[in-house]
């Protein structure tokens, strides 16, 4: 059985992986040698209202261009109460430009890729939508229906994207170039071998799909609460805990029975006990320490993430960074690194190793 990257959904939060990833700009669509010169159905077009020609790819080249503008600019204002460059920006991407130009790719891909549901005019939509777009809603990846539209591509045909299929959902691509259109999965669906749908995150215990929780909701661990929330202490004779607010300023006081730092902007609990206040994270590059170093100090990776011998580095743990890899390199959906987006681990056996690559579209 494939398997798949053992993230837990609050550092999917952390990172704010959001998989409609659309944002574009003056990037050249790279193509896979997995699928490169593999051509759509008979009678296929990526999507019958496109216009063609050389000023028509420039009008979709600056229609990615907006959408990226607003889903990078989305990750700095969920993420960038503390640091101006975005906490969502700097794990995730390392810089402002390099959020643009990969968004760029994915988007010109998924525009491109035969049967897509996108033209100038969801486009448009789309970026309209970010508007009243919420933070809680981007982190939990529920994306404006405009943003993902239904492509052409029946429910067992080849995918790569969401919006190739009328279904509006791609199965068993998250570690493979092509998957195919099928049924959105339901709530506790499996997520080792497909993304979750919209509005769902992959459980990394269980590795099934689940709706994170909102204020007041029970839960169980710190993975089970959404947007700048975590799972409460145990309260009354039952021991029942419940989603609360996190603290999102620097200084304020923390520790034993007060609220957790929020994690979303990258504050952290440091300090002798009975003193804890909330500080910033520091950012570190590839191969350098990272996780909680001591009681007063806690870094997070620089475009990448933090392992272990064993994995993702679980909460309390310090590893070092691995630095997402370049398309075309290795990569290990276990013990890292992963791949930068929009690229996908592709793995060829039964491990866990991969190389890391672009997927098109161009799915038979």
């Amino acid at each position: 059985m494939r398997a798949a990257t053992r993230l837990s959904p609050r550092t999917i939060l952390l990172l704010a992986l959001s998989p409609m990833a659309l944002a574009c700009g003056g990037v050249t669509s790279a193509v896979s040698s997995d699928d490169a010169g593999v051509d759509a159905p008979t009678g296929e077009t990526a999507h019958e209202d496109a216009p063609s020609g050389d000023m028509a790819e420039g009008r979709i080249v600056e229609a990615c261009a907006a959408v990226a503008k607003a889903t990078c600019n989305k990750r700095v204002s969920c993420s960038g109460k503390i640091d101006a460059t975005g906490v969502g920006i700097v794990r995730q991407f390392g810089t402002m430009a390099e959020c643009l130009t990969r968004q760029a790719l994915q988007c010109l891909n998924a525009f491109r890729a035969p049967g897509s549901g996108h033209s100038l005019a969801t486009e448009q939509e789309c970026v309209a939508a970010f508007a009243s777009y919420s933070c809680p809603d981007f982190f939990a990846d529920s994306v404006p229906p405009p943003c993902q539209p239904a492509g052409s591509r029946v429910n067992g045909a080849a995918c790569a994207f969401n919006a190739q299929c009328k279904s509006t959902f791609c199965t068993g691509e998250k570690n493979a170039v092509c998957g195919t259109c099928g049924p959105s999965p339901a709530v506790g669906a499996s997520c080792v071998d497909s993304d979750c749908a919209l509005g769902q995150v992959c459980d990394a215990t269980t590795m099934t799909c689940k709706l994170l929780g909102v204020a007041g909701d029970p839960c169980d661990s710190g993975d089970d609460c959404g947007y700048a929330l975590i799972c409460g202490a145990a309260t009354g004779t039952t021991g029942s805990r419940k989603c609360e607010s996190t603290l999102s300023e620097l200084g304020a006081a923390c520790g034993g029975s007060m609220p957790v730092c929020d994690g979303t902007q990258g504050l952290f609990c440091a300090g002798a006990a009975g003193a804890k206040k909330c500080v910033a994270t520091t950012f570190v590059g590839d191969g350098m320490p990272c996780g909680v170093l001591s009681q007063d100090a806690f870094a997070g990776c620089e475009a990448g993430a933090c392992y272990t011998a064993n994995g993702i580095a679980a909460a309390g743990e310090m590893g070092a960074c691995k630095a997402s890899a370049s398309d075309g390199a290795a990569c290990d959906t276990i013990l890292g690194p992963g791949c930068e987006l929009p690229a996908r681990c592709i793995l060829s056996g039964k491990g866990t190793a991969g190389i890391c690559r672009v997927p098109t579209g161009n799915c038979l």
